[in-house]
């Protein structure tokens, strides 16, 4: 008799307590808002490379060029982004080669693609202008392009270089070179190869280390003697002539 009483009991309460149970299961989530009750939207699932375009986009309208084309450059080959990102970098570098009024003489629309941008410091960069190509001497113009805030500074960044004039090693420094070049990221040293003469003869190596917001002259090899003849680079600097800093 117990048990039977027993039974009924847990059959009455605990229905109510299945059926609750279940409805607030199936539920649909709310929001009050006001004293109203409305259907809890879907969160928006943001995809990484979406974001990042979000982000790029900002840069750009502060006029953070190539820190827009730093994030680019993030965005994977595999991705269905990657031709819009591809796109969108050729754009940033042009309005970058604006920006900077580099290659007054003019410079090749082809060679442009192979500009180089290398970041020397949170917000500076070194931006290596290539004018135009040439399988053997290329021409390049080099900046320090700093971006700050909603400012943009511009400051050409000059190369000591020697040559040889009417038997004397004269200096000239300029930021335009013309020769192949090598940028160690890592150690922030630059490698300028030059080559004159019909077969290569003769031409200059020259060591650069950017230093306090300049490239430092570390040294200068040259072989001016164009002939026949095989290629032999004496020291120039340091060593047989003194730099001239002013």
């Amino acid at each position: 008799m117990i048990k039977q009483v027993l039974g009924r009991l847990i059959i009455i309460i605990g229905l109510p307590l299945i059926v609750v149970s279940y409805v607030s299961f199936n539920r649909k989530p709310t929001t009050e808002t006001n004293g109203l009750t409305s259907s809890r939207k879907p969160l928006k699932v943001v995809l990484p490379a979406e974001k990042a375009f979000g982000k790029i986009d900002k840069l750009a309208e502060n006029k953070h060029y190539i820190a827009a084309i730093e994030n680019l450059q993030h965005i994977s080959q595999k991705s269905e982004y990657y031709k819009k990102a591809q796109e969108l970098k050729s754009q940033l570098q042009q309005k970058v080669i604006e920006t900077l009024e580099a290659c007054p003489q003019g410079f090749d629309s082809t060679a442009l693609r192979h500009s180089s941008f290398y970041k020397a410091s949170h917000g500076k960069y070194i931006v290596q202008v290539e004018c135009y190509l040439s399988a053997s001497q290329p021409a390049y113009e080099y900046y320090l392009y700093t971006e700050s805030f909603n400012i943009v500074k511009v400051k050409p960044l000059d190369l000591t270089q020697f040559e040889l004039e009417y038997h004397r090693i004269s200096q000239e420094d300029s930021n335009f070179i013309t020769g192949l070049t090598k940028f160690n990221q890592n150690t922030h040293e630059l490698i300028v190869s030059q080559k004159y003469g019909a077969i290569g003869d003769c031409g200059t190596l020259g060591r650069y280390k950017f230093e306090k917001n300049r490239f430092m002259l570390k040294q200068f090899l040259a072989d001016f003697k164009c002939g026949d003849k095989k290629l032999q680079y004496e020291k120039i600097y340091p060593g047989n002539v003194h730099l001239n800093n002013n």
